[in-house]
């Protein structure tokens, strides 16, 4: 599936809604799901339980 016409990041609006990143972990969780070996990749895997901030800029996001 092709991301060619996926938004530029400059057409990205933080709206209404709370964005935050959540560890792989924890989505397998709540949907009853499995990744298998990607999460043991997920740059949020050490981080501690808890609230998560909001997103407010795209230099928040973790990558590694």
């Amino acid at each position: 599936m092709s991301q060619e016409t996926f938004p530029a990041p400059e057409e990205f609006v933080f709206g209404e809604f709370e964005t935050s990143q959540r560890p792989i972990r924890e989505i397998e969780d709540l949907a009853g799901l499995s990744f298998g070996a990607l999460s043991a990749h997920d740059p949020l895997r050490r981080r501690q339980e808890g609230p998560r901030p909001a997103l407010t800029s795209f230099e928040q996001i973790v990558l590694a």
